[in-house]
């Protein structure tokens, strides 16, 4: 099976609907499942938390078909978001980008560090498989890291 065309681009402040929409579409039923939604104080929390130069736009080609947000802190990369739109999930696209992470921090002699919400059994599993352990809960997130090999 051939690699998945992929890259990332700076986010701009024009990306606001774009990723709200895409926020709503990824995780809706998750956050529903969680906290219930409520469309009025989702569109709060995201423009009040939207800060365009920490997101990054994953594209297909030339079609935006995601995000993601990491964060480079001492001795972990923390992947902070992934979202894929719906029709562009099941692509190999967040496996290959989450593989990349991994990689990065192999190389840095970092660990990749992330938090799911209990509601997404399916990213937790794809997780494990990508050699992600939990380390801790809450009541809402599984928390996951998966270490550097040593040298």
């Amino acid at each position: 099976m051939p690699l998945p065309d992929w890259s990332v681009r700076a986010a701009t402040a024009a990306d606001r609907d774009f990723l709200y929409e895409l926020n709503r579409a990824a995780f809706r039923t998750y956050v529903d499942a969680t906290w219930g939604w409520d469309e009025d104080e989702q569109v709060a929390l995201f423009d009040e938390r939207f800060d365009p130069s920490r997101r990054r736009i994953v594209q297909s080609g030339d079609t935006d078909v995601g995000e993601l947000v990491v964060d480079e802190r001492p001795g972990v990369i923390y992947l902070a978001r992934i979202a894929l739109l719906p029709e562009w999930q099941g692509r190999g696209i967040g496996t290959a980008i989450v593989a990349s992470l991994l990689t990065k921090a192999a190389a840095a002699g970092k660990a990749v560090e992330l938090e799911v919400l209990h509601a997404n059994p399916r990213a937790a599993r794809l997780y494990e498989e990508l050699g992600f352990r939990p380390t801790g809960r809450t009541e809402t997130h599984l928390h996951m890291r998966a270490d550097s090999p040593p040298n």
